[in-house]
């Protein structure tokens, strides 16, 4: 199969299906013609072979064929609530992010966060993110596309995940002890976790404070004080790598 080609609606076996302008766009660069087959992601996040019946300038008509199971994930629910970084790393995050299987990202503004508590985030910015993690997502053959929220404050974020079951932040600060690694030894697979990762100078210690009261475990990667890119990373993985797909 081609690379997979997204579809925002909820389809089934033998519909037809319009792509999107967007979708037609990829397989004109792709060279593909009527009778090719390719893989598609529906709004339900489920995949399906289908093959192409004709393909315009605008518009490329399908015929969906099947259901296709080989490439269900056996995940669990991943939240990532990131203080925003400077603008090019949170968009290899965000990257990272989809390949690694997280189903919703909390772009964060926080006190030292690169985008200030009292600053917007522009429409052209935003949906730059999201064309960043719909491309990801087809990328790794995932088909459910990751939510972006706008960027929240970091007390809408706590409130949000309070009900999760584990609850993660990632802190470099003296003597908060535990390490990531020994935290989750002997811990059964969760439902949900929720991962929080601090901006370019950290957390300040009010929102430590905050974060711990609200039951997140203030945890360590190790002696090592990592980029936020890498700390965010690596986070993911572990989590994926002791109750996913990894």
């Amino acid at each position: 199969m081609p690379r997979l080609f997204l579809v925002h609606e909820k389809v089934s076996p033998s519909a037809t299906v319009i792509l999107s302008g967007e979708e037609t766009g990829h397989v004109r660069v792709m060279r593909l013609k009527a009778g090719d087959c390719i893989c598609i992601a529906d709004s339900s996040g489920l995949r399906y072979k289908a093959r192409i019946l004709e393909t315009g300038k605008d518009k490329t008509a399908i015929r969906i064929l099947e259901q296709d199971s080989l490439h269900e994930f056996a995940g669990f629910k991943i939240i990532l609530g990131q203080a925003i970084p400077r603008f090019a790393k949170m968009e290899f995050i965000l990257q990272k992010a989809a390949e690694l299987g997280v189903k919703h990202i909390y772009p964060l503004k926080t006190e030292r966060s690169f985008l200030a508590c009292d600053k917007a985030l522009s429409q052209n910015r935003l949906k730059r993110w999201e064309r960043i993690v719909s491309e990801a997502t087809k990328q790794c053959g995932r088909a459910d596309v990751p939510v972006i929220s706008t960027p929240q404050t970091l007390d809408h974020f706590l409130e949000e995940t309070s009900s999760l079951d584990i609850k993660i932040c990632l802190w470099e600060g003296e003597n908060q002890g535990q390490s990531l690694r020994d935290f989750l030894k002997g811990i059964d697979k969760p439902e949900s976790v929720s991962i929080l990762i601090g901006p370019e100078g950290s957390f300040s210690m009010c929102e430590i404070e905050k974060i711990r009261a609200s039951g997140y475990q203030t945890l360590t990667c190790g002696p090592r004080i990592m980029r936020v890119e890498t700390a965010a990373i690596t986070c993911m993985a572990i989590c994926q790598y002791e109750w996913g797909d990894l």
